[in-house]
């Protein structure tokens, strides 16, 4: 589910240290001489350039200072974010700022255990981002509604390619840092994937049927609603964007907004997301649907009684012909999706 992000580009002027020098901007290192020079010359015209004509005495001595107005400099440009593959070391930091980024989001902080407070929510966050960076699963596309394999990914930078004979399934974890600090500011995970019969048949809550029953729920009905809509129809599942709040409204999000969606067309694959309110706006002007709305009280389960509210978002496919398909409504969507899986079944009979 998306999570707190900027909303809009910006400007990334701010102090940079250049050389020995402070300048109040920062500086492409291509104006560095200009500027240097400007100062070297007013120096040279303001401090040494002094004409003094002696008289025969104190009252007859005059000084004439020779000022040489330095050329203005080139309009000052700002440095641009850095997108890069995020690496295993990066995750302690990546989980850093989804939590940030939903610090006021409290009924997400029991439901999603993203409460920063407790070390065990951080350290679960870890574990599972780390087996998602390092693992991939691979389903050949002419039986795909066999047992899906899972193998160890090749490598934790490489990218993943949809061939015509395998469609290879797996995790992108993409950041933005900020390259006047090299601190990463921004993340975004996608997952390619296809829901298999074998995953329509499990349970809705598998993987966490040792958690308490609220959030045993809570991811059930996410589920539900993932595999109610797709079906069994390859698909990119925009799980995270996130930008810690520190550096919010700087266009960070937005530069991974529109590298996912680039990849995501070129892969022909529409687009699914459980959007927060505060994301909400930002996924809209990008394309994306609300299609269903999800709602969940945790009063129910003895929680605080905080009403958590998302919204199922989805962007069509770029369909080869170049043509955007439509965002399919709920109600047709499910009915593919169920006369897929009948099919599937039939198929699947000895």
């Amino acid at each position: 589910m998306l999570g707190v992000q900027s909303q809009h580009e910006g400007s990334t002027a701010g102090l940079q240290v250049l050389g020995s020098r402070c300048y109040n901007y920062s500086l492409s290192p291509a104006h560095v001489p200009h500027i240097d020079a400007a100062y070297a010359k007013h120096n040279h015209g303001q401090y040494r350039n002094r004409l003094v004509s002696w008289g025969a005495g104190p009252a007859a001595t005059t000084t004439t200072t020779a000022v040489v107005k330095p050329r203005a400099p080139a309009k000052l440009q700002s440095i641009p974010f850095i997108t890069a593959v995020a690496l295993p070391q990066d995750l302690p930091r990546l989980v850093e700022i989804e939590f940030a980024a939903f610090r006021d989001e409290k009924a997400n902080h029991q439901l999603s255990y993203r409460d920063s407070k407790i070390p065990e929510h951080s350290a679960r966050a870890l574990k599972f981002y780390r087996h998602c960076m390092t693992h991939l699963r691979s389903i050949d596309t002419d039986y795909r509604f066999t047992n899906g394999q899972h193998r160890k990914r090749p490598s934790s930078t490489s990218e993943l390619v949809v061939s015509s004979s395998t469609f290879s399934l797996g995790y992108r974890f993409r950041k933005v840092n900020d390259p006047r600090t090299g601190e990463i500011i921004a993340f975004a995970k996608t997952e390619m994937t296809v829901i298999t019969l074998e995953d329509m048949q499990s349970p809705l809550d598998a993987g966490h049927e040792n958690e308490p029953a609220m959030n045993r729920a809570w991811f059930a009905l996410n589920e539900k609603l993932h595999r109610e809509y797709n079906g069994l129809r390859r698909h990119c599942y925009f799980g995270m964007l996130a930008t810690h709040p520190d550096h919010q409204h700087r266009g960070a999000a937005t530069m991974l907004m529109k590298e996912l969606i680039a990849e995501a067309d070129a892969l022909g694959l529409e687009m699914y997301c459980e959007a927060t309110r505060t994301g909400k706006p930002l996924y809209e002007k990008y394309g994306f649907v609300a299609v269903k709305t999800l709602t969940f009280d945790p009063a129910a389960y003895g929680g605080s009684g905080l009403v958590e509210t998302q919204w199922v978002m989805v962007r069509g496919a770029l369909g080869k012909d170049g043509v955007r398909r439509p965002v399919r409504e709920w109600d047709v969507a499910a009915a593919e999706a169920r006369a897929q899986v009948d099919e599937a079944l039939r198929k699947a009979l000895p």
